[in-house]
């Protein structure tokens, strides 16, 4: 038997007559409003047609719960002092109802989506500090770029949660109707600024792919039109989002260097926002896409600031290391965040220099 609280599942069914996985509710005694639930269910029981006999022993069982002496509001039992939130996350239960019928490989199907949509989304609950901000009512046209981004990246339950934060909502996640409760032109700024970096990632790979046909004199087959296929895809959802004016020289206002905050300090330039997983070089290629060369320097931090940064916060400890705005060679420093093994990565770019010889000594 599944019961609703993990400390009553020592409580089976030793004759086997009720199912081992079929969910059910204890109601004891001594639970200060027992004997009214249970009266409650005799009563829709009986107006679902439920026979007398049935009816009489329920009422009678509830007067004897009534009678039980120890009364006490209902709770659940107390966690320990040291109990971890997995620890007290997994003390209750989250359960769906599979509608009848539904083929049993389906029922698994959902069951081990939502189980590992659920570890993704605490990863990220963990590593980026949020909690449910996704209820927040004012993102619809964020969520709409978000989804089409990770449809991009490919992995389905990205797409899936953002796909559940908008059935949450009630919203469609069509660009155009999504950028709709935004304002102005109908488009919100994060919308534009997603669609546009969208664009200039596929602006570099259309670039890589017909430099390497130059390089090696080969065909770029279907990469260079799929690239190309998708920035034309992009427009067409730009121009359907409002974010494109009928005069097709105007562009979407948009600053690559506005500064992004987020959680425990760590911020970043808005047009290295998103994907926290790329390489050096694919960030240093988006930076290059907007005109700028971007210098990323790794510093260990000292023994003071690091602990500063597990005990504190990594915006307390960056503010102790005090980072030069401005480097030697005249870069601005735009971003700062820790890499996988916990050292400073500090951003600094500069607008990229118009001759060779000048440009090969900036990215020296």
């Amino acid at each position: 038997m599944k019961h609703a609280r993990a400390d009553y599942d020592r409580i089976q069914d030793t004759a086997g007559i009720i199912p081992a996985d079929e969910p059910v509710f204890l109601i004891r005694g001594q639970d200060a409003v027992g004997a009214a639930a249970v009266r409650a269910w005799a009563d829709l029981a009986e107006a679902a047609g439920a026979k007398p006999d049935i009816l009489f022993v329920t009422r009678a069982h509830a007067d004897r719960m009534e009678a039980w002496a120890i009364k006490k509001t209902p709770d659940l039992p107390a966690a320990p002092v040291s109990a971890s939130p997995q620890a007290l996350a997994a003390s209750y239960r989250v359960g769906f109802m599979i509608p009848e019928g539904l083929h049993p490989n389906t029922a698994t199907l959902v069951r081990d989506f939502a189980e590992a949509m659920a570890k993704k989304l605490r990863a990220f609950e963990v590593k980026h500090g949020w909690t449910a901000n996704w209820m927040r009512p004012d993102w619809r046209g964020e969520l709409a770029a978000e989804l089409l981004r990770h449809v991009h990246k490919g992995d389905p339950i990205d797409v899936a949660a953002y796909a559940a934060f908008a059935w949450f909502h009630g919203w469609s996640v069509t660009p155009a109707e999504a950028s709709a409760t935004s304002g102005g032109h109908g488009a919100s700024p994060r919308l534009a600024e997603e669609i546009a970096r969208e664009m200039a990632n596929e602006m570099v790979r259309a670039r890589n792919t017909l430099n390497n046909f130059v390089r090696e004199s080969a065909d770029p087959g279907a990469d260079a039109m799929a690239s190309l296929w998708c920035m034309g895809q992009l427009l067409a959802k730009a121009h359907a989002a409002g974010l494109l004016p009928d005069n097709p020289t105007a562009t979407p206002a948009y600053d690559p260097l506005r500064r992004i905050d987020y959680p425990e300090g760590r911020f970043g330039p808005a047009m290295l926002d998103g994907d926290d997983e790329m390489t050096s070089k694919e960030l240093k290629l988006i930076a290059k896409s907007h005109g700028f060369d971007l210098r990323l320097k790794v510093e260990e931090w000292d023994d003071g600031l690091r602990d500063m940064v597990i005990d504190d916060t990594f915006g307390a400890a960056l503010e102790a290391a005090c980072p030069p705005q401005v480097d030697k060679d005249g870069y601005q420093l735009v971003g700062a965040w820790d890499s996988e093994d916990g050292d400073l990565v500090l951003a600094y770019v500069r607008p990229l220099v118009a001759d060779a010889k000048s440009e090969g000594s900036a990215n020296g």
